[in-house]
């Protein structure tokens, strides 16, 4: 990495998974595996996705992007799936019928597309708060 910031990066990494942990709506993300690979003890910097070895060029930004995505992508499957069983342990545990449960399922949390729209069908949830996330790169 240029200028030696590779132990500079490390530190400034571990502190703010520190942070992150200790802070319940707070995510740390990593992104050093996007921008650098290691070979042996040697840290290797992806030149292709940066301008000048510290800034991120626009295939570096896409790239930081798509694993973001992803990532948000598995914490909101994540948490359908814990309301969903949620509800499901409701049907069992309450005395309303289990057509009534389906129906307040259905109705708080499926969407299909209307007239004009693709065919869609999916699962949403419209009070779902977004978890704050800090993260730092592997710009060296």
């Amino acid at each position: 990495p240029p200028f030696n910031l590779w132990p500079s990066i490390q530190l400034l990494n571990e502190q703010l998974k520190k942070f992150a942990a200790g802070h319940k709506r707070v995510k740390f993300f990593d992104a050093t595996d996007i921008f650098i690979s290691r070979e042996g003890s040697d840290v290797v910097l992806d030149q292709t996705l940066y301008l000048d070895g510290i800034n991120p060029n626009a295939a570096g930004y896409k790239a930081w992007d798509e694993h973001i995505v992803k990532r948000l992508d598995a914490i909101v499957q994540k948490k359908e799936q814990k309301e969903y069983e949620e509800k499901q342990k409701e049907v069992h545990d309450t005395s309303k019928d289990e057509d009534e449960i389906e129906k307040e399922v259905k109705d708080k949390y499926w969407y299909e597309g209307g007239e004009g729209e693709d065919d869609m069908a999916f699962l949403y949830d419209a009070d779902f708060e977004d978890d704050v996330w800090i993260g730092q790169g592997g710009g060296e």
